[in-house]
């Protein structure tokens, strides 16, 4: 069992960065004008890592009880979806939702 929470944890270290890059690439896509595309593309995700660290974060003082923690982290991972969906990319959207679903129930089950 050990291998698989070592798995699941590297999966969601993957998701992380993911979420990082999908919040810049669907900040820049949905904005129209020139300085709110630039503007969205590094404030999503700036506000993503920082509001992680704080909340979700492993080593943090303030880090989510279970299952506030799961919602937290859900929350993140459905808005980034909802970017994906809004620009168009439909499979992509499902497809991560899908992965970041089961990547906590298997992180809940494991209590990580």
């Amino acid at each position: 069992m050990n291998i698989v929470r070592g798995i699941n944890r590297l999966i969601a270290f993957l998701l992380e960065l993911v979420l990082v890059i999908v919040l810049g690439y669907g900040g820049y896509s949905v904005a129209e004008n020139v300085y709110l595309k630039y503007t969205l593309a590094l404030l999503l995700p700036v506000i993503a890592i920082v509001c992680w660290s704080i909340y979700a974060a492993p080593r943090s003082d303030k880090r989510l009880e279970q299952p506030w923690r799961m919602a937290f982290r859900l929350s993140l991972y459905f808005i980034s979806a909802m970017l994906l969906y809004t620009i168009g990319k439909t499979t992509i959207a499902i497809s991560l939702a899908t992965i970041v679903l089961i990547n906590e129930l298997i992180a809940f089950y494991f209590e990580d």
